[in-house]
């Protein structure tokens, strides 16, 4: 310990120098690299993810295109309909009204006014988390500056139950198919047969 002191005193490292190098400790975190070269099983799993980073890229981007085609719909159904007043116990149909008994004027925090929020809610509803609010915003939507009603336009769930089905469904299991794809492909090259027809 007093050699380990007199090394830094002798190089002029102080505590918050040493408290620096302790960030090298995360390091340790390489050690699972043995372990990945040991066992079979690990290295076909994280082989088969490197070598499906380009496929999965091109999947990505038929996911972008689908998110962004069904955002630019979206802005086209709903964009200004998201807006509602604060005031729930008067009887309210348009902004106007909302703002002569003195209430607010707010936008939903999910709501498809622009590209970039469209975008968002829509990445949201892939992954299932809050998308019946969404949803039920959207068949709640009367029009521009209209206070929304209640299953005013039922006809609305098509468009979300439809981004359900081809975003969360197709697109997640495309990503999956890949993977799998890519690890047979390996197994098939590690066991000599690759290059074997199916005769």
């Amino acid at each position: 310990m007093y050699l380990f002191n007199d090394i830094i005193k002798a190089f002029g490292l102080d505590g918050n120098t040493l408290k620096s190098f302790k960030v090298l400790r995360t390091l340790r975190a390489l050690r699972l690299l043995r372990v990945i070269s040991k066992n079979q099983g690990l290295k076909l799993a994280v082989g088969s993810l490197f070598a499906s980073m380009p496929a999965i890229a091109n999947g990505m981007l038929v996911c972008a295109l689908i998110v962004f085609i069904y955002a630019i719909v979206g802005i086209s159904f709903f964009k200004g309909q998201f807006f509602r007043c604060s005031l729930h116990d008067k009887a309210i149909l348009t902004k106007q009204d909302c703002l002569d008994w003195g209430g607010t004027w707010y936008l939903r925090e999910r709501n498809f006014d622009n590209i970039y929020s469209a975008i968002l809610v829509l990445f949201e509803i892939i992954t299932t988390e809050g998308w019946l609010n969404v949803m039920y915003d959207g068949v709640d939507s009367v029009g521009v500056d209209m206070q929304p009603k209640k299953n005013n336009s039922p006809f609305m769930t098509v468009y979300f139950i439809s981004f359900i089905i081809i975003g969360n469904i197709f697109i997640l299991n495309l990503f999956v198919g890949i993977v799998i794809d890519k690890s047979n492909r390996l197994k098939d090259r590690m066991r000599g047969y690759a290059l074997m027809t199916n005769d």
